[in-house]
């Protein structure tokens, strides 16, 4: 009989088996007798009445076992241990994650005691199984794996557990895919749904297949996550139990949210949360609030948004649930950033960013890095954003995820764009389609072709930018429900109009520039544009009227972006609002404040590398006053940028000294690979102590290179700083470049040397060259060993 209720209870038939063990006590005696044989029948209950969803009842079947088992003269420590793992797994169902550690910690003073024989096999994979389970659910995934592989190990040794093997391959599924391990993920995922399926478990096998639309949602393949998440749908619905087709609604809605049917997601979402509502599910209920709040971030509704992601984040912190911290305080720093509360966005961003670190979820790591890049953008500190940039790309390669990827590309782009390179700004933008559309995301690709279109319009490049538009245009017109897409195209299609002669045309568009900025917000920095070109109309409307009425208006728009702007030290935004003002200003004649302001933006796109906004106001200056501003005006600027260069070197000149300034030998202080288009691939300092930011010394030679390539149709080979050389040579798509003390004439040899090197050794060519600027650990000890060969370094 005890053989047969087993059976069911691997496939799942719990109700049955639970008829059948009361059929089986009926026909004994009443009182628990202390034989194994019969105490294993109440210990199957207690395993049933939990997956049940009846904790309190499986407890109470397990404290009396207990207390039983240390009445008894004999030393039961297989039993012992088999219901301290018992209680370690009820615990961590309802949550009390500290009281299960402790238990499980009990549990490894007793497995001191046993010796390890095959019969004990499945006790060690259990143990190490929920051991896993708790580090996964506070966020410690390295210490998670580790037990989950030793589970692994110890339940494919034991004769037979096959239920637990699958629940340990689940498990670990779970956590390779937080760390980006998606094929090992999709491996594991997919041999514990044989197992099941042999099995006959259809209750496992729902959680199963939530795990393999997880992975498939990793992957952005949203249609093949919504084929298992349905399937789960129909089994859970074919069970019964309200809180598994809740769990499982809201995975839809997951899917549907990142497919953009919102209304149908958040329809999912609420009738998910219905189906939860039981004071014992409160992380449940709190993982449907994250995703109405992400509905809602969507929707544009971010107060709503805000309301139920602080609410999941309250129950997180409440039950220490670190990793699930991170992500929620990422997501509302996030909506911050979209209300324009850049300082709280910032606040919650690095929260997010300490508490990812720490617990080595790359994932949120690199989500939160890109987000605080976009923050920089705005706030005109471009090359840390670039950095910031740099830093996400090599995350987002680590675990393979090309929508993070392309929305590095994204920000890249939006920095050289500000830096008025067209011609690298563009490659990042086509480098970022390129990768959406290898994504099953009409979502990404929508966002991809939104930001290129309105890069190529706002740099006049009209007949560029209609196969884009069109592109945009068909998929809005194939997805009619997804409001983001429609606002992307409407908001584009608002653009293309401004480029248009008719004035038909301009106030059509806008027209629709108010339907967005009004409607739901679809992206920041656009929005931010879209106010502006609003009131380059309303200044475009004065001059053609005169009214008053218009220029109150403009005033004002004008005023509450300044505002904003002062409030949160957005210095590139700043410098295009003083711009918009010193031409209202000429036109109504007090050129005093004009010139007070053109000199302001001027040193703003000075001092943060703002090229483009720089030629916009040179051009207004030449424009409205040929004469100049101040009779000093180009010395002024000289000296500015002479103090920028100044502050960039100023590092290498005050740390300290590298060696005779009057060798005639030089004397190695850097070398480094760089992509002409400024990210380094590879640094390495030849001195003690950290004294010269590589980002920062390759973002000023790509400028230089690109300057004398353009003005004078050459390439910079050397340039001197004091005692110090720079000693540059291209390798397209590369520039080598080395910084050295003393005499550089040995410096260029070295260089080709180093290029001779690097052609030669086929790994770190083949390296260098892949699409993503990122070297492997193993590669830069490969490259190591090439440089201190090449430069003579000892050490």
């Amino acid at each position: 009989m005890m053989k047969h209720c087993w059976q069911l209870y691997l496939s799942g038939r719990h109700k049955k088996a639970l008829n059948y063990l009361k059929k089986e006590r009926n026909q004994r005696e009443s009182k628990i007798d202390i034989d194994p044989s019969n105490l294993g029948s109440y210990i199957l209950e207690a395993r049933i009445q939990l997956e049940m969803g009846n904790e309190d009842t499986s407890e109470q079947l397990v404290n009396m076992l207990t207390t039983v088992i240390q009445n008894s003269p004999h030393q039961h420590l297989y039993l012992q241990v088999e219901l301290l793992l018992l209680k370690a797994r009820i615990f961590l169902v309802k949550e009390q994650l500290s009281i299960a550690h402790d238990t499980l910690n009990q549990v490894e003073n007793v497995l001191s005691l046993i010796k390890v024989q095959k019969l004990q096999l499945p006790l060690l994979a259990e143990f190490h199984f929920l051991k896993g389970s708790y580090f996964h659910r506070i966020g410690r995934l390295d210490a998670a794996l580790d037990h989950l592989l030793q589970a692994r190990t110890w339940s494919e040794q034991a004769s037979y557990c096959p239920l637990l093997q699958a629940r340990v391959l689940m498990e670990l599924s779970i956590v390779q895919g937080l760390k980006g391990e998606l094929e090992i993920s999709r491996e594991c995922c997919e041999l514990a749904r044989v197992i099941l399926e042999q099995l006959h478990n259809e209750r496992e096998l729902v959680e199963c297949f939530l795990i393999i639309g997880r992975v498939h949602l990793l992957r952005h393949q949203v249609e093949r996550a919504l084929v298992f998440q349905r399937k789960a749908l129909t089994l859970a619905e074919k069970l019964g139990p309200l809180s598994l087709q809740g769990r499982v609604l809201n995975e839809i809605a997951v899917s549907l949210r990142k497919k953009g049917d919102l209304d149908r997601a958040l329809n999912a979402a609420k009738n998910a949360l219905r189906l939860l509502d039981d004071p014992r599910r409160k992380i449940l209920v709190s993982s449907v609030l994250e995703n109405i709040g992400l509905i809602y971030f969507r929707m544009g509704c971010l107060d709503l948004a805000l309301t139920n992601l602080n609410e999941a984040l309250t129950t997180y912190m409440k039950f220490d649930r670190k990793l699930d911290r991170a992500r929620v305080s990422r997501i509302i720093g996030t909506c911050y950033f979209y209300k324009g509360n850049y300082d709280a966005a910032l606040q919650h961003l690095y929260e997010s960013l300490a508490m990812a670190q720490k617990l080595g979820a790359y994932r949120v790591v690199a989500a939160t890095i890109l987000n605080i890049g976009h923050v920089y953008v705005l706030k005109g500190l471009l090359s840390e954003a670039s950095a910031l940039y740099l830093k996400a790309m090599q995350f987002y390669e680590k675990i393979q995820d090309k929508k993070g990827l392309a929305f590095c590309f994204l920000g890249m782009a939006a920095v050289y764009d500000e830096e008025d390179d067209f011609d690298i700004a563009y490659k990042y933008y086509q480098r970022s389609l390129e990768m959406v559309e290898e994504l099953d995301s009409v979502m990404e690709l929508s966002k991809v072709l939104c930001e290129l279109t309105t890069f190529l319009l706002a740099r006049g490049k009209r007949s560029e930018t209609l196969p884009y538009h069109e592109r945009l245009r068909r998929i809005s017109q194939l997805h009619p429900e997804n409001l983001l897409i429609q606002k992307r195209h409407v908001m584009t299609r608002a653009l293309l109009l401004l480029t248009s002669e008719r004035l038909r045309s301009k106030f059509h568009a806008s027209e629709l520039i108010q339907e967005v900025i009004s409607g739901a917000i679809v992206e920041d920095k656009l929005i931010i544009k879209l106010k502006l070109v609003e009131a380059d109309l309303l200044f475009y409307e004065y001059q053609l009227s005169g009214e008053r009425s218009v220029l109150v208006e403009l005033k004002e728009k004008l005023n509450h972006l300044e505002e904003h702007a002062n409030h949160f030290q957005l210095k590139l935004i700043l410098a295009r609002i003083w711009l918009r003002k010193a031409r209202l200003a000429a036109k109504m004649f007090n050129h005093e404040r004009a010139k007070d302001l053109l000199t302001q933006v001027r040193t703003i796109a000075i001092e943060g590398g703002f090229v483009r906004v720089l030629k916009k106001v040179e051009h207004e200056i030449q424009r409205l006053y040929p004469q100049g501003l101040i009779d000093s005006s180009s010395a002024r600027e000289g000296a500015l940028a002479q103090k920028d260069v100044k502050r960039l070197f100023e590092p290498i000149v005050i740390v300290e000294e590298v060696g005779d300034v009057g060798s005639r030998e030089d004397i190695p202080v850097m070398f480094l690979i760089l992509l002409e288009m400024g990210p380094v691939l590879y640094s390495r300092q030849f001195v003690p102590g950290r004294f010269l930011n590589d980002q920062l010394l390759g973002g000023f030679l790509a400028a230089i290179n690109t300057f004398s390539h353009e003005a004078f149709a050459n390439y910079v080979d050397q340039i001197s700083v004091g005692s110090f050389k720079i000693v540059l040579k291209i390798i397209h798509p590369f520039i080598l470049c080395y910084v050295c003390k003393g005499e550089a004439r040995n410096a260029l040899r070295k260089l080709r040397r180093v290029e001779e090197a690097l052609h030669q050794d086929e790994t770190i060519w083949n390296a260098l060259n892949r699409s993503i600027p990122h070297l492997k650990e193993e590669e830069i000890k490969r490259l190591n060993s090439l440089v201190k060969r090449v430069f003579g370094i000892k050490k």
